[in-house]
């Protein structure tokens, strides 16, 4: 196909339907004139790729980064936090003996821990998208360093980042 576009038989089919309409699909592909076909469906192949140990050893090494991140994460906030009062005790002792009561001290180290830590998980999400899209634009995947087929792109699961920065 890369040395002379257009001259090749084609060997597969994909077929676009919804994850409702499979097993109809399905069926009426193993009916003649269809039935010498080889059907291999989207679920199929996905648990296939799903079962192999390269593919599972892979995702837990990726979820065991993404919790130590969350973990390193959470200590340095604690860590800068506890470094910013460190720094500001002077200042904090000045205005605690002109009258602020100590509750409303902590509550202003919280709300600048809170605003530190919202500023740094929007940032995060924002240079992982991005980082992601530069990455896939980059990445070839297809033998012989041609470009992968189908294309590659980049897909933001939209729940997934809300939820990540909810928590």
């Amino acid at each position: 196909n890369a040395n002379a576009p257009g001259t090749a038989v084609p060997r597969e089919v994909w077929i676009g339907a919804p994850a409702a309409a499979e097993h109809r699909v399905a069926a009426a592909l193993h009916r003649p004139p269809f039935s010498d076909l080889s059907v291999r469906s989207r679920a199929s192949l996905h648990s296939h790729a799903a079962s192999r140990p390269l593919a599972r050893g892979i995702l837990v090494v990726l979820e065991g980064a993404a919790i130590l991140s969350v973990v390193l994460a959470a200590a340095g906030l604690v860590l800068i936090a506890a470094a910013d009062l460190a720094d500001e005790r002077p200042h904090l002792d000045d205005l605690e003996a002109m009258g602020v009561p100590p509750r409303t001290l902590r509550a202003h180290l919280l709300v600048r821990a809170a605003v530190l830590s919202v500023a740094g998980a929007i940032g995060g999400v924002v240079l992982g998208a991005v980082l992601s899209a530069a990455v896939v634009d980059v990445v070839q995947l297809g033998a012989g360093t041609s470009a992968a087929v189908p294309p590659l792109r980049t897909a933001v699961p939209i729940g997934l980042v809300v939820l990540a920065l909810t928590a």
